[in-house]
């Protein structure tokens, strides 16, 4: 009998109907100092690949820094008494890890507590990056635990200034992991290169970002081959894309040779125009429902306000009603948008919620935020984190408010975006 066929042998021993409801662990709502601790029993031999894999799962699932994840190798799966016993060691949950299948991973969560499986779940090794399966399995181990989407197989974008003589410089697009480890550099010319922003394609990733010309400012799409092709080349701006849940259809801002920057929407081979005002209309985000846009415009008052309009009936409501209101962002998991306002000559976080109509400030530190951008979990805000002399991408918690710094305090980094989750997870070849 080999280790796979031993491991679920004896789990199904234990087994007469596994708990279909989510763990909910107080993970969800743990505070600084109040952690889960959590043992990740990796069955069979300790070897390099799985060495990693385990490493990689831990350090993803501490992450919020909710719980504590402590790694052992054991050469076969524990008997339920051995399991319950690991109480006494201060564990309230086990995680057994089976990766001994070349294709699948097995993993299931044990309630030492309650003396009961939990879940019992396959994880395919996709691709051939280890990491990106090491994300996949913390993915599927966080859903489980807090009832929130795992938000470790994405991918961030931003810009990085590049020094140059006599004061100028140049900007490249970097991708990173979630977490700003790997980072790697996928747009390198000699230019100006400004606001990434993913596609909403889980299978095929592409970069669109803007590049200053001698003409315009076009705006690009790179793959993870560093492909770049032209995708919109009017005269004036072209940039900020967003894109519908479904992927089909991309809305972003060109003047087109106009005075005033205005909205585009691409659907079904065809462009239209969504805005025509007199004012400057921007950074456009979609909701859950692929037609309903948020965007920032100043036609009314003549400083940006936050706006939702609906494709379908062109009904437009104004959100926000005074100050400096800029980049909004939506986020899936709250129904809430959240944006940068001017307060005080200082650009703070807000967030609102639609179902409540609440605004909300989240910053209120002395730093420059001049846009932010949901992490799919729906607890970080990534963003720009302007101090006067750099500026650095961060992680705000929204409920600890804490920063978490991702880039070089020695890097000027700028216009953060951050992707969907991927299926199998991209590296740049």
């Amino acid at each position: 009998m080999n280790m796979s066929t031993l491991f679920f042998s004896v789990v199904a021993v234990w087994i007469f109907c596994i708990n279909a409801e989510i763990v909910n662990l107080s993970v969800a709502n743990a505070q600084k100092n109040e952690t889960i601790a959590i043992l990740l029993a990796v069955i069979g031999k300790q070897t390099p690949e799985m060495n990693e894999v385990s490493n990689l799962v831990k350090k993803a699932l501490e992450f919020k820094n909710q719980c504590t994840v402590s790694v052992a190798f054991i050469p076969q799966i524990m008997t339920k008494k051995e399991a319950i016993n690991q109480k006494e060691k201060g564990f309230s949950y086990i995680i057994f890890l089976d990766g001994s299948d070349k294709k699948n991973f097995e993993w299931h969560l044990f309630d030492v507590d309650d003396a009961s499986m939990k879940k019992n779940k396959m994880v395919a090794k996709k691709g051939a990056v280890v990491r990106g399966w090491a994300y996949a399995l913390a993915d599927s181990m966080y859903e489980s635990l807090t009832n929130e989407p795992g938000f470790f197989s994405t991918k961030i974008a931003y810009g990085k200034q590049m020094p140059l003589k006599r004061g100028m410089h140049y900007t490249h697009i970097y991708i990173a992991d979630y977490d700003g480890s790997n980072e790697e550099c996928i747009v390198q010319t000699p230019t100006i290169n400004v606001s990434p922003r993913w596609n909403a394609d889980g299978r095929r990733p592409l970069l669109f970002y803007s590049e200053n010309t001698n003409s315009n400012m076009r705006m690009m799409a790179v793959d993870m081959h560093k492909k770049r092709v032209v995708a919109s080349n009017f005269d004036g701006l072209n940039m900020l894309p967003a894109f519908s849940p479904d992927g089909k259809s991309v809305i972003y801002c060109a003047t087109r040779g106009d005075a005033n920057c205005h909205l585009y929407h691409w659907s079904n081979k065809v462009l239209k125009k969504v805005t025509s005002n007199d004012g400057n209309n921007f950074s456009p985000v979609f909701g859950d429902d692929g037609k309903t846009i948020y965007f920032s415009s100043d036609f009314e008052t003549g400083k940006p306000q936050i706006y939702s309009y609906n494709i379908d009936n062109a009904q437009l409501v104004r959100i926000t009603k005074d100050g400096y209101c800029v980049s909004p962002t939506y986020c899936p998991a709250r129904k809430q948008l959240a944006y940068a306002k001017m307060v005080n000559g200082v650009m703070q976080l807000f967030s609102y919620d639609l179902a409540t109509q609440e605004h909300r400030q989240l910053t209120t530190d002395a730093a420059q935020k001049e846009e932010c951008n949901w992490s799919p979990c729906g607890t970080f805000l990534l963003c720009p984190v302007d101090n006067g002399n750099v500026t650095r991408i961060a992680l705000f918690n929204t409920i600890t408010h804490d920063y978490r710094y991702l880039t070089s305090a020695q890097d000027n980094c700028q216009y953060p975006t951050w992707s969907g989750v991927y299926n199998e997870y991209p590296v740049i070849s």
